[in-house]
């Protein structure tokens, strides 16, 4: 913390003790230096070693630096910016401007209370009401898919290649029509899901090529079972492929 900031927080705690209305009203140089804060009553606060090193933090202060004050008139603001810019000031010039005004920055206060209070808050508006919360819409449609299992994605074939399991014979009568019967039987040399050819002559419940099950197919997207012939899955319309 600087000088001058040190200055700024015990000049606000001086006039804070006053009352809150002190801090909303312009002090002169003269009422700082003479009665709000003097040197030596303050100097161990302001932890400044000579009276020279307080004149000048109070120049600083009294030239805008930091955005802390604003000085009144202009013709002041300008002498002292002019002094504080120096490499050797006239700090003479206070005594000389003694009656230049200085108005607090409200947001540098309200830091400087701590907990960034504001001393204008009396005269604030009323915060606004909150909204009122909105009840949330109810789904349409199918609820929405948990999770997706996917047992290798290097093994995942393209949907030119998802073909459907064949769906179980229809018994008409007795027995299925013979176009029905070969028809069956030529699918069930391959896989369903994959394509890949099958072992003849033996119950193949699984593909030995991508392992998918040859009695039940399920949807590559959503997992909902499917049936032969399906060019779009039921549940999430995802393309099964002809």
């Amino acid at each position: 913390m600087s000088e001058v900031d040190r200055f700024f927080r015990q000049l606000v705690s001086a006039l804070a003790a006053s009352g809150s209305d002190r801090l909303r009203q312009p002090v002169t140089v003269g009422e700082i230096s003479g009665t709000i804060l003097p040197y030596r009553a303050y100097r161990r606060a302001l932890q400044l070693d000579t009276s020279e090193d307080y004149e000048l933090a109070l120049l600083r202060l009294a030239a805008g630096e930091g955005g802390l004050a604003h000085t009144e008139p202009p013709e002041a603001l300008a002498l002292f910016q002019s002094e504080a810019a120096s490499a050797n000031p006239d700090l003479a010039v206070l005594a000389r401007a003694s009656g230049a005004a200085l108005i607090l920055a409200p947001r540098r206060v309200a830091d400087a209370l701590g907990g960034g209070s504001d001393p204008h808050r009396d005269y604030a508006p009323p915060p606004a009401a909150p909204p009122a919360p909105r009840e949330a819409p109810s789904p349409a449609g199918p609820p929405p898919i948990a999770a997706v299992e996917i047992v290798d994605a290097d093994d995942a074939l393209p949907l030119d290649d998802v073909r459907l399991a064949p769906a179980p014979a229809r018994e008409t009568g007795a027995a299925a029509s013979a176009d029905e019967e070969g028809r069956a039987a030529a699918a069930a040399d391959h896989c369903s899901f994959c394509g890949g050819a099958l072992p003849a002559g033996r119950i193949v419940n699984f593909c030995p090529h991508c392992g998918q099950s040859q009695s039940v197919t399920h949807c590559p997207e959503c997992r909902t079972e499917v049936e032969l012939g399906w060019r779009h899955c039921i549940t999430c319309g995802f393309a099964l492929g002809g």
